[in-house]
């Protein structure tokens, strides 16, 4: 599934004015001129007789499994998104807990939220925090991203 941006603020006046882009409890933050696509898999985590999990179809799943949200996103402008401009915030979907340690991205820091609006990195919550689950997570992709130039990141669930 592809997730265009939903704002248009190409000709604004306001240089820092920021896209949202919010579909399905999924947004990122772009700089207007920005053309980021958002597209998001699923794939449930099987382990088949050995120690190494594999990635495999979730079109059946029941409660107990666990599954891998990637969301990958790619610049289709034709100019660079600026350094640090991408923020991708998550929320975890209804029916389902996150799997503590799987949130991944690279060139990414990640952040977690039990509430949605206060946000912190893990061991920098407060005692009460670390005992709710986690809700919403964000990454902030550090690097620019060039035209044509894609990356992803993912996280855990356990359907409920």
């Amino acid at each position: 599934m592809q997730l265009p941006g939903l704002f248009s603020n190409a000709g604004s006046d306001w240089p820092l004015l920021r896209s949202l882009i919010l579909v399905c409890g999924l947004i990122a933050a772009v700089p207007a001129s920005g053309e980021v696509i958002l597209e998001t898999s699923v794939l449930k985590v099987e382990m088949a007789g050995g120690t190494q999990p594999r990635l495999v179809d979730a079109s059946s799943v029941v409660s107990g499994d666990e599954l891998q949200y990637t969301i990958t996103f790619t610049n289709q402008g034709n100019e660079s998104v600026e350094a640090n401009s991408i923020v991708i915030t998550n929320e975890i979907p209804a029916g389902t807990e996150y799997v503590q340690g799987t949130a991944a991205g690279a060139n990414t820091d990640i952040v977690f939220s039990t509430d949605g609006e206060l946000f912190a990195a893990p061991g920098a919550q407060s005692a009460e925090a670390a005992e709710t689950p986690t809700r919403v997570i964000r990454w902030m992709y550090r690097p620019a991203l060039e035209p044509a130039e894609s990356s992803s990141v993912t996280f855990n669930v356990l359907m409920e």
